[in-house]
């Protein structure tokens, strides 16, 4: 796998998760059950988004300091 494949993929999962909250926000899809399996992957996915968030960091930090 190319690393611009890589990052589309964690793109569109970073996208997903974003797409989640707004869901959850605005009172979900008005099915509970839904809305549970929502919540469910929104809180599984966080920790894999706050990585790839830090990942994005450092590599930026690291962009930073190259001349």
């Amino acid at each position: 796998m190319s690393v611009s494949n890589l990052n589309t993929k964690l793109d569109r999962l970073t996208a997903h998760h974003r797409d989640l909250a707004r869901t959850m926000e605005a009172g979900g899809t008005g099915n509970p059950q839904a809305f549970v399996k929502a919540s469910r992957e929104y809180a599984d996915l966080s920790r894999v988004v706050d990585t790839i968030a830090a990942q994005r960091e450092a590599e930026r930090e690291v962009a930073d300091l190259e001349p």
